[in-house]
């Protein structure tokens, strides 16, 4: 028995043991909020109580002993007594015992959403079926309201990105010309005074280049435009290219560098290394920075999965701690929220936007972690920050106890840099400027090189079999650098793989894996530096390939 049934039965029964009468149980019906409305087996209306006449206009006097298809839409109305005659033939109930959204119709021939409860009972061997009519139009434009809101959020969002990936390469475009062409005019003999405005120059861009990074990634995790990735990856290597990033400018300021990896760390975890890379780098940069003499040291360690924890999560905490001005209390308190800094002398006289610790902050959040700060003013700080990872099945044997190194074994990267024999390249590439930046730095090192405008004729150069490396714009007129990957990939289907490395602004989350999709193997953003590019090529290309092509 439902639960409508259920109750007119409690009610039936409390009226006979109870003595309860009639007219009490009209007057509870009469006062209910919602309709209340009783047909018999042919359809016809025998009760209807004052919320219905609220509800659909009509009076008692119009309803009762009428059909009550009356109060629906033609189109539903028609149905009715079909659907009536069929039940009591097959017993199979559409919305007998069954709640549902129907439409109903007023006097005045307006049509409005109406929550249906329909519930049978028996009386004297006759039954009954007992309506309970809930007006939804409130939560119906409710609803609506939502969703129209729901779509211009979404559609905002769409746009956030579209404008987002536009300005990333707008901005990065330029930005990429001037500190490629001041790397190349640093190689020039210059005087020491046009060597110090180079030197400007490029020291300015770069922190242009931080600023807008910087507020491009902001805006993503705004956007909800940053993914997080899984990804197997070494915290060793992860720790060492860190360090190599710094040691130069650690070098210049005669501090110490230490880097230190907790014991039980494994050889081998998941997890976002490009985001954990970023946050890491931030607080490195900040550390150098702030620090006049002294250490710069990071630390690893590991919250190690439950045993009962079949996914294997884990926990990463890194810690980055100098030996620096310090911070006072009242400004660690702020020191995560966007565009505020510490000291201000300070900050006048070593830069910064102050989006660095709230992107971080953000990016923390995202990989399922937290960040935090103790420091005493003149004693030093200590940044430190969680993120989530995943131990892998086979993660082989941890890294050796309390692994510990100092920058007295560093080696400077804008001084050292890898050998490579010299290759014939392709560089697909149409802004002149970009040209001639991408030209120099290759033939600077001894390499042939070869430029094309545009994809398509990218493709017939590359199919040449002249080339040992080809990087490609991917955003081109005509033919796009993925379309001529993809073109290229397939024409030398079965040939030797000749590798392609895309060279563009865009810089936007997928990015990446789009080029990668199309057949590239590796990606450089713009602007890139000389060392990227001779990396890049010493990755991908064997010394054997290359010293064929010398001879």
């Amino acid at each position: 028995m439902d639960a409508l049934s259920n109750h007119l039965h409690i009610c039936e029964t409390l009226t006979q043991s109870h003595n309860i009468s009639e007219a009490l149980l009209r007057a509870v019906i009469g006062t209910a909020v919602d309709g209340i409305m009783v047909i018999d087996e042919q359809g016809m209306v025998r009760l209807y109580n004052a919320a219905c006449v609220e509800l659909f206009g009509y009076g008692p006097e119009e309803v009762v002993g009428r059909n009550v298809s009356m109060l629906m839409p033609a189109h539903h109305s028609e149905k009715h007594d079909d659907y009536l005659t069929a039940y009591k033939k097959t017993g199979k109930a559409r919305i007998i015992g069954i709640g549902r959204e129907v439409t109903a119709q007023r006097k005045d021939g307006s049509e409005f959403p109406i929550l249906l409860s329909v519930g049978e009972a028996w009386h004297n061997d006759t039954r009954f079926f007992v309506g309970i009519v809930h007006d939804i139009t409130e939560q119906k434009q409710t609803e609506e309201r939502l969703r129209v809101a729901k779509e211009a959020a979404e559609s905002a969002s769409r746009a956030k990105s579209d404008f987002l990936a536009v300005m990333s390469h707008e901005v990065r475009t330029p930005l990429h010309g001037i500190l490629a062409t001041t790397s190349l005019l640093k190689r020039a003999q210059l005087s020491d005074t046009e060597h110090r405005y180079a030197q400007t120059i490029q020291n300015s861009g770069e922190t242009l280049l931080d600023i807008v990074d910087s507020i491009l990634d902001l805006a993503r995790v705004e956007a909800g435009a940053m993914e997080v990735k899984r990804a197997r990856f070494l915290p060793c290597e992860l720790l060492d290219s860190v360090e190599l990033l710094w040691e130069s400018r650690v070098q210049e300021k005669g501090l110490d560098y230490f880097t230190r990896i907790d014991p039980g760390v494994p050889s081998v975890l998941i997890g976002d290394i490009d985001r954990i890379r970023e946050i890491l780098n931030n607080l490195v940069n900040n550390a150098v920075k702030f620090t006049e003499e002294g250490y710069v040291a990071v630390k690893l360690s590991y919250d190690a999965p439950a045993e009962n924890d079949e996914d294997r999560h884990a926990r990463l905490r890194f810690e980055v701690s100098d030996s620096g001005v310090g911070i006072v209390p009242e400004d660690q308190a702020r020191l995560f929220g966007r565009f505020e800094q510490g000291d201000t002398s300070l900050t006048r006289k070593h830069g910064g936007s102050g989006l660095g610790l709230a992107i971080c902050k953000e990016l923390a959040a995202l990989l399922g972690g937290e960040i935090g700060v103790s420091s005493r003013p003149g004693k030093g700080s200590r940044f430190w920050f969680s993120v989530s990872c995943w131990v892998p099945k086979e993660t082989g044997l941890p890294i050796p106890a309390g692994r510990l190194f100092a920058s007295d074994s560093m080696m400077t990267s804008d001084v050292v840099m890898t050998e490579v024999a010299p290759i014939n390249v392709l560089v697909a590439e149409d802004c002149a400027t970009n040209q001639m930046i991408i030209r120099d730095i290759l033939e600077y090192n001894g390499h042939n090189v070869d430029v094309v405008p545009n994809g398509r004729e990218a493709i017939d150069a590359a199919l040449s079999g002249k080339y040992q490396l080809i990087f490609m714009d991917v955003r081109m007129p005509d033919v796009d650098g993925l379309q001529a990957t993809t073109k290229i990939r397939q024409a030398m289907n079965g040939a030797a793989r000749v590798p392609i490395v895309a060279l563009t602004a865009h810089a936007m989350s997928g990015d990446r894996d789009q080029c990668l999709a199309a057949g590239m193997d590796d990606y450089i953003s713009k602007p890139f530096t000389i060392a990227q590019i001779t990396e890049v090529i010493a990755k991908h290309v064997p010394v054997s390939a290359a010293s064929a092509s010398a001879a």
